[in-house]
């Protein structure tokens, strides 16, 4: 049977769906295929390396340094403590907060997250990337125009910063005007040729126009300009993918989740999914799993873990998986239709075929009613067919056993010791 595989689209390398988190991370594929979703276009979940001396003290990039290598080890609390022990050495500098909203985003708090985000556009109101983080908690809750709105006020409050007009320009192709976020980063381009930020923006827009080998041109110059930056080799790969060129995509992934300080959430979902389609759905469960470490709510990561887990049989371990992203967003079509399939296909322990394969039906009439289901050519209607043919079949064994019940088996019969023999 298929499943849909979820796709993060990481780093706005195609449109976004107006969202993330509960609302926004189901895709709109046709049933059997994959379903592509919005991914983070910020990379927020990824802890970027310490800022350079120039620009903070040698002392807070140490302790900024600290933080990245504890939080690529998922030694979180202590990633914690390094932060906050740099903003206590100089509450001007926005790095550390940013790291600590990074943190609580790792964690599921976007309240936090939040909190400390707008901590450091006090400290430093053209801090570009604390523009575009809090955006895309906005983009999260489903309201591109609000993110936009957001970031272009910002940057009326500081509009030399090209950090602010970056973030313009990503929430521009949120908002599907590529044009406009070509233009904008162009023009940032103009003024520093060797923008990174700027180029990415523009790597991404000439992949929303078709233009993928010279999106992967201008991607390969922000990685040699920041050869650590794990999002231009996630940008890279795909347009690879959409070139067909997947063993290069998969490399460009590996390159990402290998950097110092790891990967965003959608880069690692990302790969997982490079993983599954190879059969490899250890390595799958292994991304899906780190994904979710970086954003808790991160629906299609959810979901994909428990496809990776059902690939290994591992049935009852898919089923809290998939109950897990259902929690996520009761009415996402992707998790139902993945449910009924589970439920169609799977032996799960404790649960009756009978009772099973009910409840494949109801998940499968479920999926129907979501929002934009069923789709064209949708063979949903089928697989209910193949459940109530089965629901036919265990309704006949239980009532066969009704009529003829089996005789229990005799007792053994007791040794001299009054134990069995």
């Amino acid at each position: 049977m298929k499943t849909h595989l979820t796709i993060a689209l990481v780093a706005l390398t195609l449109t976004s769906a107006c969202g993330g988190g509960p609302k926004g991370k189901s895709g709109t594929a046709a049933s059997g295929g994959a379903a592509p979703v919005a991914g983070d276009s910020s990379g927020s979940t990824h802890i970027p390396e310490a800022a350079p001396q120039a620009t903070v003290s040698p002392e807070i990039a140490g302790q900024l340094e600290q933080g990245q290598r504890e939080a690529a080890a998922g030694n979180l609390d202590a990633a914690r403590r390094a932060y906050e022990s740099a903003a206590s050495t100089d509450s001007s500098a926005p790095e550390p907060l940013y790291n600590l909203g990074v943190l609580a985003e790792r964690q599921g708090n976007d309240v936090e997250a939040r909190r400390f985000y707008k901590q450091a556009l006090d400290a430093r109101p053209e801090f570009g990337p604390a523009v575009t983080a809090i955006a895309q908690i906005m983009l999260r809750k489903g309201d591109a125009a609000a993110a936009l709105s957001f970031a272009q006020e910002r940057l009326e409050k500081a509009p030399e910063s090209t950090g602010v007009r970056n973030a313009v320009a990503r929430l521009k192709l949120a908002n599907n005007d590529v044009a406009g976020a070509i233009a904008d980063a162009t023009g940032v381009l103009r003024a520093d040729e060797k923008n990174v930020e700027a180029m990415k923006v523009l790597g991404a827009g000439y992949a929303r126009q078709g233009k993928h080998e010279l999106a992967i041109a201008v991607l390969a110059s922000a990685s040699a300009n920041d050869p650590n930056d794990p999002e231009p080799y996630a940008k890279m790969a795909r347009s690879y993918v959409a070139l067909n060129e997947k063993p290069q995509a998969r490399l460009q992934l590996e390159k990402a989740v290998a950097l110092p300080g790891g990967a965003s959430a959608e880069v690692y979902n990302d790969l997982g999914l490079v993983y599954h389609e190879a059969g490899d759905y250890a390595g799958a469960e292994g991304m899906f799993r780190q994904s979710l470490s970086r954003h808790p709510q991160f629906l299609a990561a959810q979901m994909n873990l428990g496809n990776a887990l059902k690939g290994q049989q591992k049935y009852a371990d898919a089923d809290a998986a998939m109950k897990r992203a259902l929690e996520l967003n009761p009415n996402s079509g992707d998790v139902l239709f993945n449910l009924g399939i589970l439920y169609l296909d799977g032996q799960l322990p404790g649960v009756e075929p009978l009772s099973r394969l009910q409840q494949a039906v109801d998940f499968f009439q479920r999926y129907k009613q979501a929002p934009g289901r069923p789709a064209a050519n949708d063979p949903v209607d089928q697989y209910i067919a193949e459940a109530n043919k089965r629901i036919v079949v265990e309704q006949k064994k239980a009532e066969a056993a009704r009529k003829d019940p089996k005789p229990a088996p005799a007792a053994a019969p007791a040794s001299a010791d009054g134990g069995e023999k």
